[in-house]
């Protein structure tokens, strides 16, 4: 928990000295047009396949790629991809379910300079970091305005991981404080997350990712 609180100490200071950095540009992703002299060489047809067996089907067999744990790191730059696609001043809020993925899966292939992670892995973690996030906030933000006088920004921070624990269907310490401390100053995250106990007659949802649709009504 101290190093965890000393994670948060160092955001506090730093969202003080830092200025906002440019936005993140995107490599092009056009292929270069082919000759018009280009002829494809005949591929030969491939064997006939055999017959498949009826009986059980088998279960799909589990990537390399689906056992690999998630690290801190890139726990905390998809987040980050997050906050940089939900703030594009381009797009902005009448972004689509598929265009905004879309942008957080190529900031996220940025940051980390690779592609290890499939688009479903990235959304699916997306989802389990925004569930918990949204628990811990919503704790530090109650205890945080009902703070005791005299009590110092460790008392309150050890309280909030305390009752995160105790209430949470896993019991488990919350595990995801840097992604935390990227996601709760975002214009859109706060958006949100206040919005979630507004009144349900409004015209207008939002899914979880940031994205925002019209209802029927």
């Amino acid at each position: 928990m101290q190093q965890q609180y000393q994670e948060f100490q160092l955001f506090q200071q730093l969202q003080q000295l830092q200025q906002q950095q440019p936005p993140i540009s995107q490599p092009p992703s056009s292929q270069p047009p082919l000759s018009p002299d280009f002829v494809p060489e005949t591929q030969p047809s491939p064997p006939p396949q055999p017959k498949k067996k009826k009986g059980k089907k088998t279960a799909r067999p589990t990537t390399n790629q689906e056992r690999v744990p998630w690290t801190k790191e890139e726990e905390e730059k998809l987040a980050l991809a997050w906050v940089a696609a939900s703030e594009d001043p381009i797009v902005g809020d009448s972004q689509t379910y598929g265009s905004f993925w879309e942008k957080v899966r190529a900031i996220f292939y940025e940051l980390m300079e690779s592609q290890t992670r499939n688009a479903d892995q990235i959304t699916s973690k997306y989802r389990d970091i925004r569930l918990k996030c949204i628990d811990f906030g919503g704790i530090y933000n109650n205890l945080l305005n009902i703070r005791k006088s005299g009590s110092n920004d460790f008392d309150v921070f050890k309280a909030v991981m305390d009752q995160y624990e105790k209430t949470t269907p896993t019991r488990k310490t919350f595990p995801y404080m840097k992604p935390w401390l990227k996601l709760k100053d975002a214009p859109k995250w706060k958006e949100q997350t206040e919005g979630s106990s507004q009144s349900s007659g409004s015209k207008r949802s939002r899914n979880p990712d940031g994205t925002s649709q019209q209802s029927d009504g």
